[in-house]
């Protein structure tokens, strides 16, 4: 396959994520000012449209619902990184309730959850936890002893959730179910593992 550059803006070109339809980028850019997002052409890199225009801080780490009308994001504009959700044109900007630094959302394949890591100041540590949307609440889906569990992504299905964990002493690849219960340790992968992503169900021959 053919490699190329698509987003060539000077300053930040970073947490890109294709868009359900596959024909357009969401991304953060910095465009000579604070990181906002983006939605660029994937084949040549053309602005679409400007999502965030949020001018003292970071808006990062993009995620679509599966039906591409809302977007889960990650910004500081409380003053420290939170779960946000938006309507994909960048519309109806509001904030999920939850404690502590939070990072690396994702939507799930139903879209009816959002999964995300937060660090706990008190513990000293990341955990992840789930947002059910239709009621509003927060869960917990690692727990103190457990390590730093971060980076969580959703299987094709919904049934499992991946993540990188340091409760064996150096960041891993973990899976478990998508209620926390039986985590365990996908493969010995030699060196430390980083931001995972599951790959699409692939149609079988």
């Amino acid at each position: 396959l053919e490699k190329r550059a698509v987003s060539t803006i000077q300053g930040l070109n970073t947490a890109a994520v294709f868009a359900p339809d596959s024909e357009n980028i969401l991304l953060t850019q910095s465009r000579g000012e604070s990181p906002n997002l983006y939605l660029i052409s994937r084949r040549d890199g053309t602005l679409i449209r400007r999502l965030t225009n949020f001018k003292a801080g970071i808006d990062t780490s993009p995620s679509f619902s599966p039906t591409g009308d809302q977007i889960t994001f990650i910004s500081n504009r409380a003053g420290y990184p939170q779960v946000y959700l938006m309507n994909s044109d960048g519309g109806n900007i509001r904030r999920i309730s939850t404690r502590g630094n939070c990072d690396s959302p994702a939507w799930s394949p139903r879209g009816d959850r959002i999964v995300f890591s937060q660090f706990s100041p008190l513990e000293g540590k990341y955990d992840i936890y789930v947002y059910e949307i239709s009621v509003g609440r927060v869960s917990r889906l690692t727990f103190p002893g457990d390590g730093n569990n971060e980076n969580p992504t959703w299987s094709p299905d919904g049934r499992y959730i991946a993540f990188i964990s340091t409760r064996n002493g150096k960041r891993e690849l973990f899976r478990m179910f998508a209620d926390g219960s039986s985590p365990a340790r996908i493969a010995d992968i030699p060196g430390r593992c980083v931001t995972p992503h599951w790959s699409p169900r692939i149609p079988e021959d």
